[in-house]
């Protein structure tokens, strides 16, 4: 089933955003339909470079993903 984004807002989720790395705890706190865009906030902090994939997951069910801008 499709999970609307604005459903996420807030929700403890976690990312991946390399290949094998552990997964991440993380939230949306932000988003911006028009634009296509959510803001992640970590946890922790993240090296994430921008052109990199961010897979969310919820538990052990992946949401999806997008590519990171800044």
């Amino acid at each position: 089933p499709q999970v609307s984004p604005r459903s996420l807002l807030g929700k403890p989720l976690l990312a991946r955003v390399r290949y094998r790395q552990p997964l991440q705890r993380c939230r949306i706190t932000k988003i911006d339909t028009k634009k296509g865009e959510a803001l992640i906030t970590f946890a922790q902090p993240q090296l994430a470079v921008p052109g990199q994939s961010l897979v969310l997951y919820d538990q052990d069910v992946c949401l999806g993903g997008g590519i990171i801008v800044r």
